[in-house]
Formats: C-alpha cells, sequence, structure tokens
C-alpha cells in the first residue's frame, strides 16, 4: 500500500483524542494495521477544536517540514471553515509526505478533503457496558466539562442509532429532533447548556428502554 499522501483515521472514544499521547496514537493504529515509522515522524499537533488560524499554521509548519516525513494532526472539532485552510496544505503536500488526519466519528468532514485521501481507516475503543448513566455523567460534568460535552456526542450517536433501529419508534420527525439536538451539543456556548441538554438526552435513553 501506497503510504504517502493523506490518512484520514477515525477513532470512536469516550475521551478527547486530543489528550492521547503521540505514543498512545501510534499504539491505537498500530494494533488496527496501520504501521508508522516513529523514526519519520516530524510533529504531532493536537487540537480539541481546530481553528481556522490553527490551520493556517499548520500549513506553515508542514512547509518547513523535509520530504518523506510523516505529520500526525488529531483534532477532536473540524469546523468547515478551518477545513478550506487543510485543502491548501494537502494541495502543496509533497508527495512522499505522509500526513494522518485523526478525528472523532463526530467530525463532519468536507467531501472535498475526503476525495484527496489515499485511504481512511475507523477504529472503535472499547468502552464500559453503562457508561453513560445519570451518576457518570453527573460526575464528570463536574470534573471535566468538555470531556462531558465530547461524552455527550458519543452517547447521543449511539442512542439515535438505537431508538431509529427500533421497529415502534422509526418516525423520520423524532430522528430529525434528535438529529438536531446532536448538532446542538456541538455548538453550545456552556457547560449548563450541555448539562440541560445531556439530562434530555438521559430522559429520552429512559423512556425507549421501557
Amino acid at each position: 500500500m501506497n503510504r504517502s499522501g493523506l490518512f484520514l483515521v477515525s477513532i470512536a472514544s469516550a475521551q478527547l483524542l486530543s489528550r492521547l499521547s503521540q505514543q498512545e496514537v501510534i499504539g491505537l493504529l498500530s494494533e488496527n494495521g496501520f504501521e508508522v515509522d516513529v523514526q519519520q515522524i516530524s510533529f504531532h499537533a493536537t487540537y480539541e477544536r481546530l481553528s481556522i488560524e490553527d490551520a493556517r499554521e499548520l500549513r506553515q509548519k508542514i512547509a518547513e517540514v523535509v520530504h518523506g516525513a510523516t505529520i500526525l494532526v488529531v483534532a477532536d472539532r473540524l469546523p468547515e471553515d478551518s477545513q478550506q485552510p487543510l485543502l491548501k496544505i494537502l494541495e502543496e503536500l509533497p508527495r512522499n509526505m505522509q500526513l494522518i488526519l485523526i478525528t472523532p466519528p463526530s467530525a463532519t468532514i468536507l467531501p472535498t478533503v475526503i476525495s484527496r485521501a489515499v485511504g481512511s481507516f475507523a477504529i472503535k475503543l472499547e468502552e464500559q457496558e453503562g457508561e453513560f448513566t445519570q451518576k457518570n455523567l453527573e460526575s464528570l460534568h463536574k470534573k471535566d466539562p468538555e470531556l462531558y460535552k465530547h461524552s455527550l456526542i458519543t452517547f447521543g450517536k449511539q442512542l439515535l442509532a438505537r431508538i431509529t433501529a427500533a421497529a415502534s419508534l422509526k418516525n423520520p420527525a423524532r430522528a430529525q429532533l434528535y438529529s438536531n439536538t446532536l448538532k446542538l451539543i456541538e455548538r453550545i456556548p456552556s457547560a449548563r447548556s450541555a448539562k440541560m441538554i445531556g439530562d434530555y438526552l438521559l430522559n429520552i435513553d429512559r423512556l425507549t428502554r421501557r
């Protein structure tokens, strides 16, 4: 397989990917059949939210990297406007350079970026059953609001998949309501707003399990 160019890696995890160490990221890739030459890694950039300014700075850093290097970029959130500078990076990427972009499944990547990828991989980390409970989420909300919001997105996606698959709940309007709720989570301005939406999702979860 050609190991040069852009590789898109989606990692489903309850924790923020930007908090994984370089060693942990390389380990996950290796365990799932994607070998990375540690000696070739030029730098490892992590972002909870990749902004336009971050993408522009990243472009400058990559321009200074020697050919043949590997670059790891991890972003928990990848706004559409920040992907425009990312396209410029891909247009200028040397043929023998490897760029590995790692995001969670909740990230929406532009088709123009996807079309430039030479490979894509999906990794799902094992999570303990019952992790998303009222008690656990409330505890997480107090300790780490940002991780709490990330966990809500993961929980919301799992919930949406389950309730839309249930024959008794195949309601397009209702499914769209839940989908809009997930989009709202990604844009909420405060931890308090996240808590309100979290309680709403947990209530839906309880009702649909009866």
